[in-house]
C-alpha cells in the first residue's frame, strides 16, 4: 500500500519457498514488477522498503496526510471533490493520503470544504 511506504508507489513483496522476500516496484501499466531487492528477515522488510523509497523516489511522490475533524460528512465532501478533480487518494479512518504535489494545489479548497488537521 502507498500509505505503508509513505510514497505514491506500489511495492509488493513475494515470499518464496526458502522464506526470502523478493521486493518489486509495480507500475500501473506493467504486467511484471521491477525487482528491487531481496530480504530474508520479515521484521526488516517494511523499514527497508521505506528506506528504499526515501532514497530512490522524488519528493513530489511523497504522500501527505490530513485528517478530517468533523467525521463522515466532511470526508464525503472531500472524497467527492478529489474524485471530481481526478486526484488519486487513499482514505483510512477519516485520514486522507494524497501526493504532496496534488495536496499543495488543492489545500485551500479542501480547507474551504471541511475543517482538517494537517499532519
Amino acid at each position: 500500500m502507498r500509505t505503508d511506504t509513505g510514497y505514491d508507489v506500489m511495492i509488493i513483496a513475494v515470499k518464496n519457498k526458502e522464506g526470502i522476500y523478493r521486493v518489486y516496484k509495480v507500475e500501473q501499466n506493467q504486467t511484471e514488477g521491477i525487482h528491487l531487492f531481496n530480504e530474508s528477515d520479515p521484521k526488516k522488510l517494511r523499514p527497508r522498503i521505506r528506506a528504499w523509497c526515501r532514497e530512490h523516489l522524488p519528493d513530489e511522490m511523497e504522500m501527505m496526510r490530513f485528517s478530517v475533524k468533523n467525521g463522515r460528512d466532511d470526508c464525503i465532501k472531500i472524497k467527492h471533490y478529489l474524485t471530481d478533480q481526478h486526484i488519486p487518494f487513499e482514505l483510512k479512518h477519516h485520514t486522507f493520503f494524497i501526493r504532496r504535489r496534488e495536496y499543495s494545489n488543492v489545500k485551500e479548497k479542501i480547507h474551504q470544504l471541511a475543517e482538517i488537521i494537517d499532519e
